[in-house]
């Protein structure tokens, strides 16, 4: 599917694949997109390297020693007042392909 996107000034785009909303803790709790948008509103203002940082703390918190399932993904895109673009992203593999959840 294709689709255009405006992006207002100071605002952010996010993309992710489903690998950290399905992440379960050990309680076998989803960490959900919820999880994801929530973690993002607490520091929206910030420059878009902490944003994931503190996406992917928020997501380590709640999967505490259970393995990881998926992938890790996260695109964030976010246009500063001035409308200069601003893009990071980052992937987050398991350690070992024996450590993905089937």
């Amino acid at each position: 599917e294709i689709g255009k996107v405006t992006i207002p000034k100071g605002g952010l785009l996010i993309l992710t694949t489903d690998g950290p909303g399905d992440q379960m803790c050990p309680e076998e709790q989803y960490f959900s997109e919820e999880n994801i948008i929530r973690s993002i509103q607490e520091v929206h203002s910030e420059n878009p390297k902490i944003i994931i940082d503190h996406v992917f703390e928020k997501l380590n918190e709640h999967r505490k020693h259970a393995k990881q399932s998926d992938d890790h993904t996260l695109v964030l895109v976010q246009r500063s007042k001035d409308m200069t673009p601003r893009i990071i992203s980052q992937t987050v593999y398991p350690p070992h392909e024996a450590d993905l959840v089937q």
